[in-house]
């Protein structure tokens, strides 16, 4: 929809990003509302974890209009996803929970983002939370302003038959076109968000947008590797609901992945030890009494107290002391040989060749991983050995340390991929095309679509 430039303040020396709506497009006034509903809706909301608008209007000599807006420094989620592939759970968490705070705050206010995605997410740097980055949400453009009881106000921008949003991360209502779509559309994008931060790929990918809507309709969402604690996969789950009202709403998500960052939570934590299992004796009071009272007590308290602790556990033990007399006599009674027994034998050493249990194997290690398109050629980065192709399946011992391949097809970018050896390794991926036409677009993100049907 525009371009974003880096300005200076002259006075203030204060830098700010202004986001300039393209020339042609201002003449169309559906765009231009969609461009200005990102600074209300940010204003409306105003939370830490959303970008500050400063001001908005229209240039006098050519009547552009514009957004001043806060200055961010640091990456997008998008970006570290690419060099790092996939994040800890835990990490994954901290961020997740972070973009939930600030999506319940706009659900509250009656604001649906409706195109989260890891591009529209930053991180920066900020020492007074968790962790030492915030984030930030980005491009509100295409929010949607709930009314009075969460329901749609009748507007060209919601009308039915339009679908606004990036497929990769649009829930099944929007692919529909839906004109009622509500939070729970966020709730279901931000679930993909946080399958693809610990997969490194989101759940479903295709070589068509029709493909992708397809999928997000019927498919059910692949499982997410064993390693990745059962909490975390289980909201991840019930969050890529396909029915709205089964998934949980953005403030029970907040309320979830905080959770996630405790032990109590599900973290990859060792489990609590078994309480020793003790006999009960009855305890004359007497000896209660005298552990309650010790601290503070003097020696000569001390020594009174244990004489009467002793002189209450004496017929206790007197009686202990008689049942065991009278059982062994009874014993001797009946097995009379057994006063007398014979020393032991001398021990003897055996010829025979010990024989040791073999410790059990541990299963081995599986990964695979398929492309789209498929044939991507997976090549080891370290020794350059081919591997084979996508769809690829491999067996192997579990070892440590880690194995990094390149996925290459002609005509897409080449993809990179860190493997754990000692754990087992399920990824999708899909490759992004080379770009064919060097000129310049002014059809935005070919990632965004908006599709009439």
């Amino acid at each position: 929809m525009g371009e974003v430039f880096e300005a200076r303040h002259e006075k203030l020396e204060r830098r700010a990003a202004i986001k300039f709506l393209h020339p042609h497009l201002c003449s169309h006034p559906q765009v231009v509302a969609r461009f200005l509903n990102e600074a209300r809706a940010v204003n409306i909301v105003r939370h830490p974890s959303l970008v500050d608008i400063f001001e908005l209007g229209q240039a006098d000599d050519d009547g552009a209009i514009y957004i001043i807006m806060e200055y961010l420094e640091g990456e997008t989620l998008a970006s570290r996803l690419r060099e790092r592939l996939a994040l800890p759970p835990k990490e994954a968490a901290r961020i997740g929970r972070q973009l939930a705070t600030a999506l319940a705050a706009a659900h509250a206010c009656g604001i649906v983002h409706r195109d989260l995605k890891p591009d529209n997410l930053m991180l920066v740097s900020d020492d007074e939370v968790d962790g030492g980055e915030r984030l930030k949400v980005l491009d509100f453009g295409i929010a949607k302003m709930l009314g009075p009881g969460g329901h749609t106000p009748t507007s060209s921008m919601t009308r039915t038959g339009f679908i606004l949003g990036t497929p990769q991360y649009m829930a099944p209502e929007q692919c529909k076109g839906s004109r009622d779509v509500d939070g729970k559309a966020d709730v279901y994008a931000l679930g993909v968000i946080l399958y693809e931060a610990v997969c490194g790929s989101p759940p479903f990918a295709a070589a068509s947008e029709w493909e992708l809507f397809a999928m997000h309709l019927e498919q059910p969402a692949p499982a997410l590797p064993p390693s990745v604690p059962a909490p975390y996969a289980s909201l991840v789950a019930a969050m890529l609901d396909k029915e709205p009202s089964r998934r949980p709403t953005m403030a029970e998500v907040v309320v979830r992945l905080g959770e996630l960052r405790t032990p109590s939570g599900g973290e990859l934590t060792s489990p609590p030890r078994p309480a020793a299992r003790t006999l009960a004796l009855p305890v004359p009071s007497s000896v209660v009494a005298a552990r309650a009272t010790t601290l503070g007590a003097s020696a000569a308290e001390l020594r009174a107290r244990t004489r009467s602790a002793r002189r209450a556990w004496a017929p206790i033990a007197v009686a202990l002391a008689a049942a065991a007399a009278i059982g062994g006599a009874w014993m001797l009674s009946r097995h009379p040989s057994t006063a007398t027994l014979p020393p032991p034998p001398p021990p003897t050493t055996s010829t025979a060749p010990k024989t040791t249990s073999a410790p059990i194997a541990p299963p081995p290690a599986r990964w695979t991983i398929t492309s789209l398109p498929d044939g991507a050629s997976i090549v080891r980065v370290d020794t350059g050995e081919r591997l084979g192709e996508t769809p690829w399946h491999r067996e192997q011992p579990r070892a440590d340390g880690v194995m990094k391949v390149r996925l290459a097809l002609p005509g897409y970018r080449a993809r990179e991929l860190t493997l754990d050896r000692a754990g087992d390794e399920h990824r999708q991926i899909q490759l992004r095309p080379l770009p064919r036409d060097p000129r310049p677009t002014t059809q935005g993100d070919n990632d965004d679509v908006q599709v009439v049907h």
